[in-house]
């Protein structure tokens, strides 16, 4: 008989700690979607903006590129002009 009282009481002390406990989690977990749901656009805001920056490196790059192509091919021509006026052949 003692057990079953000790047992009544935590019952008893339990029944509205696990409601308040219900409770708070459903609003923790409320605020935690909240602040994925915020993580998620500001994720794809930034990856938004580091492509668009890294489009813009990407032409820049093959412009430096494609004017140091052209730069050795006019060094190429006019080392074979040279070449050939000075009558090395």
């Amino acid at each position: 008989m003692l057990q079953l009282k000790h047992y009544a009481r935590i019952m008893v002390v339990m029944t509205p700690r696990e409601k308040w406990t219900d409770e708070r989690l459903d609003e923790r977990f409320d605020r935690l979607d909240k602040d994925i749901r915020e993580l998620r656009g500001e994720t794809k805001e930034l990856r938004t903006e580091m492509n668009a920056r890294f489009d813009a490196m990407n032409d820049s790059i093959n412009k430096r590129f494609d004017r140091l192509q052209y730069t050795l091919i006019g060094t190429g021509v006019a080392i074979a002009i040279a070449i050939i006026g000075s009558g090395a052949f």
